[in-house]
């Protein structure tokens, strides 16, 4: 197993560099990293911005992406762009343009996110006050969607409750599901799940399907569920002092990188 890790953590760094090497061709970008980061409520930051660190917390304004690792993170204010976190407790508080990525054991979004909101994680809740502008897709233990979801639901999970709103399709492989009253899905309703649901009459505009769980086969759907999310997950299981070290190993090979052509120009 401990084998398996190390070369899922390795796939995920080469595709995690592969990343940053695409994103930033010729673009600025800013790399920070330490015990302590923090990108101030007045600081404005041109360009993408790369942050490592046991506590790492954004308040300002981000002209790009944002790539974060660490243990705890508070990702708010406002990015123009996406988001890529990863870390051992994860807050989504600010105004995303973009989608997010983010790995992790506990994931809480409250803020805006434009795009898909994509999350490998133990508990994951989407706040009352979030908003997910595109698709919700996970692989978790406990999720729980008290906002906004303007797209529609993929993922597996060992509990699924909805409370919020949902625009699209909900598809999910679950141990139990709750829709709670108040929760309205625009869309149509299908799941794989231990019991039948209880689902309070006018909360699924469409259709429903249910499909009995097999539960000999409910650990391998969750880890399948968390494999499709890609290699961002694995790397949540690395202490913050080694993504820490990468962060700003990436930031100095795209140094060495753009600097030629810096120099051209």
């Amino acid at each position: 197993m401990r084998g398996m890790a190390l070369r899922a953590t390795t796939v995920g760094l080469l595709v995690l560099l592969l990343t940053v090497a695409a994103a930033v061709p010729v673009l600025a970008f800013d790399s920070r990293t330490g015990d302590i980061v923090t990108v101030g409520s007045g600081e404005e930051v041109q360009g993408d911005l790369y942050l490592g660190g046991r506590a790492v917390t954004t308040m300002g304004v981000v002209h790009g992406s944002v790539f974060a690792a660490g243990q705890t993170l508070s990702i708010g204010g406002t990015i123009d762009d996406g988001a890529t976190v990863v870390g051992q407790t994860v807050t989504l508080s600010g105004s995303i343009g973009r989608g997010v990525r983010v790995g992790g054991t506990t994931v809480n979004a409250t803020g805006d996110i434009a795009g898909d909101l994509v999350a490998g994680c133990s508990a994951l809740t989407v706040a009352d006050s979030a908003r997910v502008g595109e698709d919700l897709v996970f692989g978790a233990g406990q999720v729980y969607v008290r906002g906004e979801v303007d797209g529609g639901i993929k993922g597996a999970a060992e509990t699924l409750v909805i409370e919020g709103r949902v625009g699209g399709d909900v598809q999910v492989k679950v141990g139990t599901l709750e829709v709670k009253p108040g929760a309205v899905i625009e869309g149509n309703l299908s799941y794989t799940a231990s019991t039948e649901a209880d689902i309070p009459a006018g909360a699924v505009k469409g259709t429903v399907a249910f499909t009995e769980r097999i539960e000999e086969e409910a650990a391998e759907e969750i880890r399948e569920g968390l494999g499709a999310l890609g290699p961002f997950f694995f790397l949540a299981g690395i202490t913050w002092k080694i993504v820490a070290y990468l962060m700003a190993l990436v930031a100095g090979i795209m140094l060495i990188l753009l600097l030629p052509r810096r120099m051209a120009g």
